[in-house]
């Protein structure tokens, strides 16, 4: 487990296939294996789940031929702005 993130839970399970994407190579027909892992950031195994918590998923595919696909995700409970009108200011301060 990596070390920035001592808490975690981790899942194991199989998607099962949809032909009607059969074209691309994750959804073939057949059952591809995946295993995951819900973590909490830190080096704390004990960490509260509170709401300022960054929240990580990272998710292995095992492809029927042998590829494996991986992808991890991270909330941040973090905006850049606190107000409508600091969101607006900003999207108008990026237009080019």
């Amino acid at each position: 487990m990596p070390k920035a993130c001592a808490s975690a839970v981790f899942f194991e399970g199989q998607r099962p296939g949809n032909s009607s994407l059969e074209g691309r190579l994750s959804f073939r027909t057949g059952r591809v294996r995946v295993v995951g892992r819900f973590s909490l950031s830190g080096g704390d195994p004990y960490v509260a789940d509170a709401p300022d918590t960054v929240r990580g998923l990272g998710l292995l595919f095992w492809l029927p031929d042998g590829e494996e696909w991986r992808t991890a995700m991270i909330n941040l409970p973090v905006f850049p702005v606190n107000t409508p009108q600091g969101f607006f200011d900003r999207l108008v301060a990026t237009q080019t």
